[in-house]
């Protein structure tokens, strides 16, 4: 199955945005998996936060394409990213982080912090969760 996306973010009021999304696609898989984070206002090094999480929550996707999507792999994603966060952050920097794994006509969502998820149906906006 093919899916079509666009991706797109805004800076709210501060001066930085400190988005990231991070996109895999995996079509030998039927997989594709969605990461936003949002670097937490606040925290200094908001940006690389984002980066640093969202990249390694697809790449563990990436590298583990024999597992199905499940609860347990958003755990152990979550996991490994947050050992790799700890090694990285030498400073205190926070990110919310929202996800969606999509395997066949099924999807996985997950999120933390203040980032949600919402699906648009029929030109209406339902959050999800």
């Amino acid at each position: 199955m093919k899916i079509y996306h666009e991706i797109f973010s805004e800076c709210g009021p501060r001066r930085k945005n400190e988005d990231y999304i991070a996109v895999r696609e995996m079509p030998e898989q039927g997989r594709s998996v969605f990461v936003l984070c949002d670097g937490m206002g606040g925290h200094h090094l908001g940006e690389v936060a984002s980066k640093l999480v969202a990249e390694h929550i697809c790449d563990y996707w990436t590298k583990n394409p024999k597992r199905k999507d499940s609860e347990k792999k958003i755990i152990d994603a979550c996991d490994e990213t947050m050992i790799a966060y700890n090694n990285k952050s030498r400073v205190e920097m926070g990110t919310t982080m929202a996800m969606a794994a999509i395997e066949g006509n099924k999807a996985l969502l997950a999120h933390c912090g203040d980032s949600r998820i919402y699906v648009v149906r029929n030109h209406e906006i339902i959050p999800v969760g």
